[in-house]
């Protein structure tokens, strides 16, 4: 009598559905035969793969030429992280600093913001933040910003959730430009703003 493993006896069902991988061996495709479409093989090589690539970063290129000419500073941020992706020339004009690449929410306390009555951002009360954990729209926010030189300004900010096909934030964007010689802009703050940095209105 013939000796009959598990493996020998074992038959594979009629309608049973395999996946099978190759591997890919010095840039040859990958095969994937999917479990619902016999006989049907998609092939991603590297020079697919390749071309992908280039077009992500063609258009990231792209966002970050608009994003350079626009005459406010913006800021997009991932949720639910909060690690900065982007940011534009002009913000770093205003702020007077390189853009700051925070990884976490948390890493928001490299900025230093008061509010009229003199209480301190924490890094979740941000316009930013809060239109990332809570979908918040936030518009025209003051703030009282110290900037990369050690010097301080008034600043209006305005942020809002970006919402991917399901309604789920996945990235929050904030834009914002200096108020600071604005008369009603200094009285929100009277008080807080030495007279030396109290500058007289543009004509």
């Amino acid at each position: 009598m013939k000796d009959q493993s598990p493996s020998s006896t074992k038959k594979s069902s009629s309608d049973e559905r395999r996946v099978h991988r190759s591997v890919p061996v010095g840039g040859m495709p990958v095969a994937i035969n999917l479990p619902n479409a016999p006989g049907i093989t998609l092939g991603a090589d590297t020079e697919i793969l390749q071309k992908l690539v280039r077009q992500l970063r063609l258009e990231r290129s792209f966002l970050q030429g608009v994003l350079d000419q626009m005459p406010v500073g913006v800021v997009l941020a991932e949720a639910p992280s909060g690690r900065l992706i982007l940011g534009n020339r002009r913000m770093e004009e205003l702020m007077r600093e390189r853009f700051f690449p925070a990884l976490i929410i948390d890493q928001y306390s490299h900025w230093h913001g008061t509010r009229p009555d003199g209480a301190r951002y924490q890094p979740h009360d941000w316009p930013l933040s809060r239109a990332l954990l809570f979908g918040e729209d936030v518009r025209g926010e003051i703030i009282r910003l110290r900037r990369g030189d050690r010097t301080f300004s008034l600043f209006e900010m305005s942020a809002s959730p970006v919402r991917d096909e399901k309604g789920l934030i996945a990235a929050a964007v904030a834009s914002f430009h200096d108020v600071g010689d604005r008369p009603w802009a200094q009285q929100m703050f009277q008080g807080l703003i030495p007279a030396k940095e109290k500058r007289p209105r543009k004509r």
